[in-house]
């Protein structure tokens, strides 16, 4: 196992988890593709002026289990996250898997894709 590439993931999330956005910054691609678990597709800045304005707060995110596919200088990473959030000041919670792809830089490991999939079974949101 490459323990440059779990550290890379496990600091991105922990990151996001605590809005650090100048480290997850560190961990992701300029072009990025990010298919969000409705299946809107947002380019790396889309996805951070949603943090960064506030527009979207992550409460909880805990990696429930994960998976790792190494190939020379490209991973894959599927995994599963138990999450709590607000968008739009509406809370969200449950589970998502995701499919993260990361690519070996010089300066390191950075996520280049990811494609998240609500478990729908396990989504809660709350509308008012």
């Amino acid at each position: 196992m490459n323990e440059a590439l779990r550290s890379a993931h496990e600091m991105r999330i922990s990151a996001l988890r605590n809005g650090d956005y100048a480290t997850v910054d560190l961990y992701v691609a300029e072009e990025l593709i990010y298919c969000s678990p409705h299946g809107k597709i947002q380019n790396k800045s889309e996805v951070f002026e949603k943090f960064l304005s506030g527009e979207v707060m992550i409460e909880r995110m805990d990696i429930i289990e994960s998976e790792i596919l190494e190939y020379d200088k490209t991973a894959i990473i599927s995994y599963t996250i138990d999450f709590k959030m607000l968008e739009n000041n509406l809370p969200t919670e449950g589970m998502v898997r995701s499919t993260a792809v990361y690519i070996e830089f010089d300066d390191g490991w950075k996520l280049v894709s990811q494609h998240q999939t609500l478990v729908n079974d396990h989504l809660k949101i709350k509308t008012s």
